[in-house]
This record gives C-alpha cells, structure tokens and sequence, in this order.
C-alpha cells in the first residue's frame, strides 16, 4: 500500500492507495508520526483501497487505541466495502471513528474535540 500525506489545518490526513508494499510498518510509522504533528485529528483515507486486510485494520484500531490516550482521534474514511469492520472491537466506541466521506470525518470530528 502507498501512504500520501496531507496536513490540513485541524487534522492528519493519511491517504491509502492500492501500490505493492506489503510492509505494514509504514502504515505504523506514518500513523505514529501523525500522532506527533499536533493536530487533534487523523483522518485516514480509504478511498483508493480496493480491499483494507485485516493486519492493517487492526493496526489502524491499535494506533487509535494508543493515540486516543493522548487526544488524537483517529477516523477510517471510505472503508472498502471489503473491509470486515468489527461489530465491537473490545475498545470504547470512541477508539476509532468510521466515515462515510471527508467530509463526514470533519462533521464528526468537529464534535469530539
């Protein structure tokens, strides 16, 4: 997967493309060093993705987990319609975020910060 980035004013964007990389440790690292930026909102953006595996969602759900306890919310934007998204993921249901669109990403991070 190739991974784009965009700093926006209030949020991270992550943008996920279907590119040969099976190195899930770039997804890690580039999750980790939104974390970092100071913005309150990471956005992931899926829309690119044919199929999201399971080892990046649940990568995704970590990291959420893990930068939710510092303030940084996570959103998932435009899951596949592949991606098999838990029914309850055993974090609070503020751990990660899903939306439709961008657009839906800021309505409902507008909320939460």
């Amino acid at each position: 997967m190739r991974i784009d980035r965009e700093i926006l004013h209030n949020s991270y964007l992550l943008i996920l493309s279907n590119e040969p990389d099976p190195a899930l440790a770039s997804l890690r690292e580039a999750l980790q060093r939104a974390g970092r930026s100071g913005r309150p909102n990471i956005w992931v953006d899926c829309s690119h993705m044919d199929e999201l595996e399971d080892q990046a969602l649940t990568l995704v759900m970590q990291e959420a987990s893990r930068l939710r306890q510092i303030g940084v919310q996570v959103v998932l934007c435009h899951p596949p319609a592949s991606c098999r998204l838990p029914a309850h993921t055993g974090l609070p249901e503020d751990q990660l975020l899903i939306a439709a669109s961008l657009l839906d990403a800021e309505a409902c991070t507008r909320w939460t910060n």
